[in-house]
């Protein structure tokens, strides 16, 4: 990675415990629309995700992807950490 990449959420423990990332899907994230870049904007985006994915693969990040579509709601935050 040239330059670090944001992302919505990340829990570093410092006490060996599981590090944490958050990524939060944006209606964005998945599809190409006009008002977001299109196309091109959604290469860039999906290769980003690509390359946090990795990371996480590479450093024993636990990776929590959540859906634009699901509410972050008690029931789906447990269904999800599952």
């Amino acid at each position: 990675m040239s330059k670090p990449m944001s992302h919505y959420l990340a829990i570093f423990d410092k006490q060996n415990m599981d590090d944490v990332l958050l990524m939060y899907h944006l209606l964005y994230t998945n599809a190409s629309e006009d008002l977001f870049g299109g196309e091109d904007a959604l290469d860039k985006r999906q290769e980003l995700d690509r390359q946090k994915k990795a990371f996480c693969n590479e450093n024993a990040v636990r990776l929590i992807e959540w859906p634009y579509d699901i509410e972050p709601t008690d029931a789906n935050v447990k269904a999800l950490l599952s």
